[in-house]
């Protein structure tokens, strides 16, 4: 199989894993009883910050597998995948915000269309951005690389200490982080 071919095909496997592992993650914290390791990888609340968590995690695990596969002989791998991710993750963002402001309220179903709408776009960009020699290049490679660590570190930290935003709000609790969950016991 052409590199290029390959490339293609392990971009489509990676959409599949990353929105199979996502629904998956989405109840791994209540599955380990509210275990908090779990918690600052997985999401611990029904926060759309929380939830872009579905998507993160599963890519970035899937993009190490990938850099077995193809990664090394791509100069422009590291910052494919991250900026890839950052697009699908905005998506996501963008589009609750866009849809729930529009109507006036959220929707499971949307919501979970919109997590999916995100891992496609994410492979699709991933794919693109991994051609593309534009993100090639060893800095841009380290700031990806930096941005994605911030980004995780956050994430976790977050997860404990999550500023009063909207975009932390437990719809459902009307809650922020883990300490909520704790508290109403959904796990």
């Amino acid at each position: 199989m052409e590199p290029k071919n390959r490339m293609e095909l392990t971009a489509w496997i990676g959409f599949l894993f990353t929105s199979l592992a996502g629904t998956l993650l989405h109840f791994a914290f209540a599955a380990s009883g509210g275990n908090t390791l779990v918690g600052a990888f997985t999401p611990v609340n029904e926060s759309i910050w929380e939830h872009l968590k579905l998507l993160l995690f599963p890519t970035i695990l899937y993009a190490i597998l990938e850099y077995f596969i193809y990664g090394k002989n791509c100069p422009s791998f590291f910052a494919g995948k991250i900026y890839a991710v950052f697009l699908g993750m905005l998506l996501i963002v963008c589009g609750y915000y866009t849809y729930t402001g529009i109507i006036g309220q959220r929707f499971v179903a949307v919501d979970i269309g919109l997590f999916f709408v995100a891992a496609a776009l994410t492979a699709f960009f991933s794919y693109r951005f991994c051609q593309s020699s534009s993100l090639a290049g060893d800095s841009k490679s380290i700031a990806a690389l930096l941005l994605l660590t911030v980004t995780i570190l956050c994430f976790i930290y977050f997860t404990f200490h999550p500023p009063m935003l909207e975009l932390f709000r437990d719809p459902v609790t009307d809650d922020f982080g883990i300490t909520g969950a704790l508290r109403y016991g959904l796990y």
